[in-house]
This record gives C-alpha cells, sequence and structure tokens, in this order.
C-alpha cells in the first residue's frame, strides 16, 4: 500500500512540474518585470503548498532563464533565489514551534554554520571589495542544502522530482539554445548565451538516467524512489533521451562534464566489482546496448556536420604538459596560479571575499571566472573555507564507502570531478548536486 501512495504521489507531482515547467517556459519568452514577479509568486505559493515540488521549480528557473550567475548583480535570479529560501525558512519555523524541535544531522549544520562564519569574517576584512549580496547567496545556498538534504531524507519522492527538473530543463532549454561563439573560436551549444548553464543540467540529466537504467535491478531492490517511471514497453524512451542528451553534452563541448561522466561511471563499476553482489545487479545488456546508441548518435551527428573537426578539436588533450602559457594544454592552470599569487597577508586564511576570483585574476592579467568551485571556495574563503568544505566532502565520502552505497559514490564522483574545472562557489548547480548527495547518504551523516 505504501509503494502505491508513493507512486501516486510521484505522478501527481510530476504532473504538477510538468505545469509548471510551462508556465515558466512562456514567462521566459516574455522575460518582463511583470512575469518576473508572478513567477516570484508562484515560487513562493507552490512552496508553501509543497516544498519538493518548490525546490523542483526554482531548479527549472536557475536552469533556463539565462540568469545564473550574482556576481553580474542579475537581481532576477537573487529575487528567485531569497523567496525559495525565505518560504522554506518560515515553514522551517512554523514545524518547529508545532513539534518543539529541529530535526538535522549535526554535521551537516556544523557545516553550514563554520562555512557561514568563514564567509562573515572574510566579508569584514574585505569590506572595500567584496559584496553583501554574495553573502546573502551563500547563505541561502547552505540554507537550501540544509532543507533539501532533510526533505529528501524524509520524502523520497523529491529526490524523484529534483532527478526530472533537470530532465524538464533540459528539454526546456533546447527552445533557447543556440551555438555560441566563445573567445577561443569554438562553436558550443549554449542557454541564453551561458554555455556551462547547459552543460549542466544536460550533464546531469545524462548521467542520473544512465544510472536508472543500467543500475535499475539494483535501484528498485534499494533505491526504488531514484527509479524512472519507463515501463518495459517504453524504455526504449529512454534511452533515445540517453543518446540526444549525449549530442546535447557534446555540442556543448564541455569536457570537464564529459570526462566527470566517463570517470564517475568507471567508479561505480570498479566498486561494482570490488563489492561483488553489487555487479550482479547491473544490466549489462542496457550497458553495451546505451553506449552503441550514444556512440551511433554521435556518429550521425559528426557525420552531418560540415565543421565536425571543430566540434571534438577541444576534446582532443595536448601532447604537452606545458605549452609556455599553460599546463596541460590548459590555461586555467596558470589563471589559477596567478590569481591566488594576487592574496596576501589574511586573505590566505579567510580568502579574499566572495565574488572576488575575477578581480583578483583582472590584476594577474586575466578576465576569467575561476572555473573551478574548490579553487574559488579558497579564493574566495582562504585555507580555512578550503578546508571546512573539504572536510565535509571527506566525510561524506566515509560514510557512502563504509554503507557501500554505489550511487550515491558515483553521484558525489560526479560532482567533485565535474566542478573541479567548472563552475564556481556561487553555483546553484553545485548546492543542488550536493544537497541529493547529502540526502542520500543523510542517515550516515
Amino acid at each position: 500500500m505504501s509503494n502505491l501512495i508513493t507512486i501516486e504521489r510521484k505522478k501527481r507531482g510530476i504532473f504538477i512540474l510538468l505545469f509548471l515547467a510551462i508556465i515558466n517556459h512562456i514567462m521566459l519568452i516574455y522575460p518582463n518585470s511583470q512575469n518576473i514577479s508572478y513567477l516570484t509568486l508562484i515560487l513562493i505559493v507552490v512552496t508553501l503548498y509543497n516544498s519538493s515540488i518548490g525546490l523542483s521549480l526554482w531548479i527549472l528557473t536557475i536552469s533556463t532563464s539565462g540568469i545564473f550567475e550574482t556576481q553580474h548583480n542579475m537581481s532576477t535570479f537573487n529575487t528567485l533565489l531569497i523567496a525559495v529560501t525565505g518560504t522554506l525558512l518560515i515553514k522551517e519555523v512554523i514545524n518547529s514551534i508545532k513539534t518543539g524541535a529541529l530535526q538535522y544531522k549535526k554535521n551537516i549544520i556544523y557545516f553550514v554554520f563554520m562555512l557561514t562564519l568563514t564567509s562573515v569574517i572574510s566579508y569584514i576584512f574585505n569590506l572595500d571589495g567584496t559584496s553583501f549580496a554574495s553573502n546573502i547567496a551563500l547563505f541561502c545556498f547552505l540554507m537550501i542544502l540544509i532543507f533539501t538534504a532533510r526533505l529528501c531524507y524524509v520524502d523520497h519522492t523529491a529526490i524523484n522530482l529534483f532527478l526530472y527538473a533537470f530532465i524538464i530543463a533540459t528539454i526546456s532549454a533546447l527552445v533557447f539554445s543556440a551555438p555560441e561563439i566563445m573567445s577561443d573560436g569554438f562553436r558550443r551549444l549554449s542557454v541564453a548565451g551561458n554555455v556551462r548553464a547547459m552543460s549542466n543540467i544536460v550533464g546531469y540529466s545524462l548521467f542520473t538516467m544512465l544510472i536508472s537504467l543500467i543500475y535499475r535491478n539494483y535501484i528498485l531492490s534499494s533505491y526504488s524512489y531514484l527509479s524512472f517511471p519507463f515501463t518495459r514497453g517504453n524504455r526504449m524512451i529512454h534511452i533515445f533521451l540517453i543518446s540526444i542528451f549525449a549530442i546535447l553534452l557534446i555540442m556543448t563541448g564541455s569536457r570537464g562534464v564529459i570526462l566527470a561522466i566517463v570517470i564517475s561511471f568507471g567508479v561505480m563499476l570498479f566498486f561494482s566489482m570490488l563489492w561483488k553482489g553489487k555487479i550482479r545487479r547491473i544490466n549489462k545488456g542496457y550497458l553495451i546496448f546505451s553506449f552503441l546508441m550514444i556512440i551511433i548518435a554521435i556518429s550521425l551527428l559528426v557525420s552531418s556536420l560540415p565543421t565536425e573537426t571543430e566540434l571534438f578539436e577541444r576534446l582532443r588533450p595536448s601532447a604537452s604538459l606545458y605549452t609556455g602559457d599553460s599546463y596541460f594544454g590548459n590555461i586555467r592552470w596558470l589563471i589559477w596560479e596567478t590569481t591566488i599569487r594576487e592574496m596576501n597577508g589574511m586573505q590566505w586564511f579567510f580568502g579574499a571575499g566572495l565574488a572576488q576570483f575575477r578581480n583578483l585574476a583582472i590584476k594577474g592579467g586575466f578576465d576569467y571566472y575561476a572555473h573551478s568551485v574548490f579553487v574559488d571556495t579558497f579564493v574566495s574563503l582562504g585555507f580555512i573555507g578550503f578546508s571546512i568544505l573539504f572536510l565535509f566532502l571527506l566525510r561524506i565520502s566515509y560514510v557512502v564507502i563504509k554503507n557501500r552505497n554505489i550511487l550515491t559514490l558515483g553521484l558525489l564522483s560526479y560532482l567533485i570531478i565535474s566542478f573541479f574545472t567548472h563552475g564556481m562557489l556561487l553555483n546553484s548547480f553545485f548546492w543542488v548536486n550536493l544537497a541529493i548527495v547529502c540526502g542520500i547518504s543523510y542517515k550516515g551523516l
């Protein structure tokens, strides 16, 4: 009976999410201030009604609005972020008054408190440069981490809704996508001019769909809330979407996300064999068939493009370790080194302040954002902030390996690898991905 109720709630949540996705899509076609106000109001009302659906709608908005980074002072992003965080906070306060207690894992609370405290200290030491709005944004992300992780543990259908939000956002983003000419001269698929946003939603959607198909037997026996409701009759739709998403990811030219998927699957397969029983639950036929479909789809794409060499040129590693202006054929290493050298005094301990990476990089002669959550954490919050994040991820890794949680291990590997050369600390997708990982491994934390 409980399984039937869960399935029914999941279906109802998906239908509501699809309806909200259509509304969000229509409003994005006419992105005026009035529609933004309506969208904010809808987000608040939906979150009050159901936290899972509200957070899923927020994932849709950050994926398709083209307004992602707080450092550019884009008020829509801040408005929606504050709206969903404030609503969740109010609900939790009311709930705590009713129950008489707030039930959250101490390790997550410690992590949030220490990182918030470090950001405040960093702000005080860098009053002349850092933005207060960036500190508010980080606090909102940390609150979302707390609420989402707890929600994923209490309501298993929430995880499914979040994963569907990524898939729906990918499909919706295609309408706003276009080849973008980047500074390196390559044409890459982007949404609203943002390649990183496109690769984030496509990559995560592709990876979770591959997991749900290949590890289906294991999921159904242990983590049914992570399964996608594709029946045996229409499972070909699942494989078809995987093939399409693989093409889209290749077209973004995002080396970090592609590498993250490949390595994460390698980690999952390795530990599946190491932990013996897990390998028996892998659908080896779907594993082989999925990758064959991906190869065929990519081959058809490449053969139909007049500039196919351009598509894969960015994915080709350099033959030299150091080319004179970059390490490993990638200029990011030089940018990171130059930016870190611009730090001084107490900045080594508490950072230069949130969203200050670009300003330091400009001093060193590079006009780039961090391209790494972890490097940005070190520059923004110093050694102390970086250590707090590192130790928290280390704690999650310990819990995952101790409990032999193969699915969370894959998601955690994807999170670390993709955001090592991708994004920045104030990146919505990083915190959503981390919240889902914490939610699945919540009991052990």
